[in-house]
């Protein structure tokens, strides 16, 4: 299945909001939510921005999730100093990207918040693992390389029962 934008204006598009104030404002959301802690990562190497945050359990360990948000890619003009003429050029709009994220991330939460759906599933494909070299990686990195090698297909094992828990019955389970 392909997915693709409708047609009409892009979402966010002309937006006035900086970077900062968006990133302001979803560490805000997220905090209003219950995550325990919020990281921004900016790599100015590569562009990448990413968003890092955990959610404690009732048990009290935590799950940490992260985002890479892929940008929005516009092509506008600029000025070229060597060429002495505009020319275009395709680079990302962070401030749409950061709208959306916002936008993404508060349907998530509020989807989870009033009961639709649990944090778990919202966010699978973002939760932060160990992969079996011991190299932190997401869920969905992984699962995504394995369907690649796989050829479409990924043999997974269904979670096993730990020695001497008790099942629903209250049975001990060997």
């Amino acid at each position: 299945m392909v997915i693709k934008a409708p047609k009409g204006k892009a979402p966010y598009a002309g937006t006035p909001v900086s970077v900062e104030t968006s990133k302001m404002q979803i560490s805000k959301l997220l905090r209003d939510y219950g995550a325990s802690g919020v990281i921004w990562g900016d790599n100015f190497t590569t562009g990448e921005v990413s968003l890092q945050f955990a959610v404690a359990h009732e048990d009290g360990h935590l799950t940490s999730y992260r985002i890479t948000p892929t940008p929005f890619m516009e092509e506008h003009n600029t000025w070229s100093a060597i060429k002495g003429r505009t020319e275009a050029v395709r680079s990302p709009n962070w401030p749409r990207t950061m709208r959306l994220l916002l936008a993404v991330l508060k349907a998530k939460l509020e989807s989870v918040a009033f009961g639709l759906t649990v944090v778990e599933e919202e966010f699978l494909a973002h939760t932060v693992v160990r992969d079996a070299h011991g190299k932190e990686a997401r869920v969905g990195d992984l699962v995504l390389h394995a369907l690649e090698m796989g050829g479409g297909q990924l043999a997974l094992e269904a979670p096993r029962k730990r020695e001497g828990a008790v099942d629903a019955e209250s049975h001990e389970v060997r």
